[in-house]
């Protein structure tokens, strides 16, 4: 992940596209983990 516009080779607007982005995928993917580990949890905690 780029952290400036300058290494991005973009303008700051199209950077600012990129960030949110990248923001946005980053934060679905904890959700998706978040979901998974507490399913694995209450699998756990039932079969005990």
């Amino acid at each position: 992940m780029f952290t400036t516009a300058e290494q991005a080779g973009m303008s700051q607007a199209e950077f600012q596209i990129y960030s949110k982005a990248v923001a946005k995928e980053v934060d679905a993917a904890k959700e998706r983990l978040t979901t998974k580990l507490m399913r694995q949890l209450a699998r756990e905690q039932k079969s005990d």
